[in-house]
């Protein structure tokens, strides 16, 4: 989709010029609100025939019959008759009225024209669908597919009480293995009561791209989520998560961005769109945001494993394992933040350390093969590294990480078995 200017900011100047328009009366002041109109229609994308023939055509039109409805002015150009309904006597201030009366309209018309190509329309129907009636019941079921998926239902306490299902892995407790058929239920049963629900087909798409692995139903899910919802951040940032993993970097930046700025109090949007700015390696742009995320939410793990990347990246490294450290403790039951730190310890040098936490990471049937390879690769051992990326991944979104993209196994890339 054509990516275009924010709709607050092209907004505020169409009103602007409207209003020096109409608000004047020096012919110059009304003559460049003209122009400026007729710039802005001019650099416009797309057809503009439409909204040049109906601003001239409508402009002239005053500009001629003003004289012929109005009674003012003293300097008489063309001394006609007069009548109840037209006024065939013309005078100069009548033609200099509709003239300017013509000018002002043919540029409101431009102006109109100039704003809705030049817009970002994604931008403007997600501002208008934020006043949208919400199904409260279908984004119960959905926040609660969401939850369960990412393992933190104890954002949805309610739901998940009402529903019977565990508290998650932030509360402490170990999570069980649902169903999908569960997962699929709650979404499907969320679409039949309430089919223009942005969050029942996000709910959709969680699914059919987490266990059904089809990446091509899931994206018309995510679509649709969007389409009948262009307001909805869950939906957008699972998107961005989505577009993200299959590479295509500038999609997922432009929605994350959209995300972020439809809720800028959502943890999540944040850490997405920092994780976007980490493959794209804006690392100070993505540090930013992965602090905005942690002060909205002080346990979010994934947002301080992503922190800790980017310091990493930046060669801040005490600054990595502290943040390491602190994902570890925010989440004991994973190993993740250990994986990191020891691919942390590999990079500064400390390899008898990183090669001992390796081998006991990598014995554990809880071992990220993605995480592992990274180790390997930072060890210089490219061979074991491209062993590990082949494995079966017991969690298949994790084949969909960027690895083409990921600075940690830039030293892998140039193998012919990595591409």
């Amino acid at each position: 989709m054509r990516a275009g200017i924010a709709p607050l900011a092209i907004g505020l100047v169409a009103i602007g010029v409207a209003t020096t328009a109409f608000a004047a009366d020096d012919p110059l002041l009304i003559g460049a609100c003209l122009v400026v109109a007729i710039l802005l229609l001019v650099i416009a994308p797309g057809p503009r025939r439409l909204f040049a023939t109906i601003a001239i055509t409508t402009g002239l039109a005053v500009a001629l019959l003003n004289p012929l409805v109005s009674t003012q002015g003293d300097l008489i150009l063309i001394d006609g008759p007069t009548s109840t309904f037209l006024d065939l006597q013309v005078t100069l201030e009548e033609l200099l009225y509709g003239l300017a009366a013509g000018a002002r309209l043919a540029a409101v018309t431009m102006l109109v024209g100039a704003v809705l190509a030049l817009v970002d329309r994604d931008r403007l129907a997600a501002r208008a669908a934020l006043v949208a009636p919400r199904s409260a019941l279908t984004r119960c079921f959905c926040r609660l597919v969401h939850a369960e998926q990412y393992g933190c239902c104890d954002r949805v306490p309610v739901v998940s009480e009402w529903c019977g299902l565990p508290m998650g892995r932030h509360a402490g407790l170990p999570l069980r293995r649902i169903p999908v058929g569960r997962f699929r239920a709650c979404a499907q049963a969320a679409i039949e009561l309430d089919p223009m629900s942005a969050e029942a087909h996000a709910a959709l798409a969680t699914v059919e791209v987490k266990h059904d692995h089809d990446t091509a139903r899931a994206e018309q899910s995510f679509r649709r989520a969007i389409e009948v919802d262009p307001a909805c951040g869950m939906a957008r940032s699972r998107f961005t998560y989505f577009l993200a993993a299959a590479g295509r970097l500038d999609e997922a930046l432009r929605m994350s961005s959209l995300a972020q700025e439809l809720d800028p109090l959502s943890p999540d949007a944040n850490a997405n769109l920092a994780m976007v700015l980490y493959f794209l390696r804006r690392y100070v742009d993505a540090i930013r945001y992965c602090r905005t995320a942690l002060a909205l939410e002080p346990g979010f793990s994934e947002a301080a494993l992503l922190l800790g990347r980017c310091f990493e990246q930046k060669g801040m490294f005490d600054e990595a394992e502290m943040q390491y450290a602190a994902a570890s403790m925010m989440e004991p039951q994973s190993h993740e933040g250990d994986e990191l730190q020891a691919h942390l310890h590999a990079v500064t040098g400390r390899t008898t350390l990183a090669k001992r936490e390796l081998s006991q990471l990598s014995a554990s049937d809880h071992a990220k093969p993605y995480n592992i390879a990274a180790i390997y690769s930072a060890l210089g051992d490219k061979e074991r590294a491209l062993e590990w990326l082949d494995r079966p991944f017991a969690n298949w979104t994790e084949r969909l990480r960027m690895i083409r993209y990921d600075p940690r196994l830039d030293s892998c890339r140039p193998v012919v078995e990595f591409r």
